[in-house]
């Protein structure tokens, strides 16, 4: 009876450093998500959504490491006779980060759920991006490569230059241009295409919703009318985000 008694009161003392390392594992990861309103979804310039408005919801998955694994879908609508209604992103990449410094690797595979598979809409590609804060305005680059882009269009590249500066009152203003390269134009649908973005940005929190933001952009493509008869010209796009 004794022993028994010992053993009861000991086990759960026993117990606590195993469920102190459980609690420090879980505290290495954090989870976080962003649910969007867009006035247009645009992906290099393009409309994805047939210019309509278009909720957005992505959630992440982070480890101290700099590991993070991501879920992000949109609607779309190629006008394509309503085989691809939603676009899924999985995502898997490492973010680094040493004083002005950082970096962001990872892989994103692009699913359209619904489409005939002999569309080949599906596809992956690795993005590899950097950045670098003077303070006053933060300068990075992206590169993309994708070894059989959208539509089974062959291999393609991306490259993009952006600045963004911080303002007084939450403000931000930011820009890039970018290029993107397709090995098969033809079955991509467009030709190599130029494409930019200048907006602002600005934090709720002076309405003490410091999770919400809003963006207004105007984006543009060197696509002419004879290369894309909509969704490619100059318009400007609104969006309001929070951050969970």
């Amino acid at each position: 009876m004794k022993s028994i008694r010992y053993t009861a009161l000991t086990l759960p003392f026993l117990a606590l450093p195993v469920m102190a390392q459980a609690g420090s594992f879980a505290d290495q990861f954090t989870f976080s998500g962003t649910a969007a309103i867009a006035s247009d979804y645009t992906f290099r310039g393009v409309t994805q959504n047939d210019e309509h408005v278009t909720p957005q919801l992505g959630v992440e998955l982070g480890h101290q490491s700099g590991i993070y694994a991501g879920l992000w879908g949109s609607p779309v609508d190629f006008n394509d006779g309503g085989e691809a209604n939603t676009e899924i992103d999985l995502t898997l990449g490492y973010r680094y980060k040493a004083d002005a410094w950082s970096a962001d690797m990872r892989y994103v595979y692009y699913a359209y759920p619904g489409a005939d598979s002999s569309l080949d809409y599906d596809y992956g590609e690795f993005l590899f991006g950097g950045a670098y804060d003077f303070k006053t305005v933060v300068v990075g680059g992206l590169l993309a490569y994708s070894p059989n882009f959208f539509a089974d269009s062959g291999h393609a590249e991306y490259i993009q230059a952006k600045l963004d500066v911080p303002l007084p009152y939450n403000l931000s203003a930011h820009g890039y241009i970018g290029k993107q390269f397709v090995e098969d134009n033809a079955a991509f649908g467009f030709p190599d295409t130029v494409d930019w973005n200048i907006g602002m940005g600005y934090n709720l929190e002076r309405l003490s919703v410091p999770q919400a933001n809003l963006d207004v952009s105007y984006i543009d493509t060197d696509l002419s009318r004879a290369d894309c008869a909509d969704g490619c010209s100059g318009r400007v796009v609104a969006t309001i985000s929070y951050s969970f």
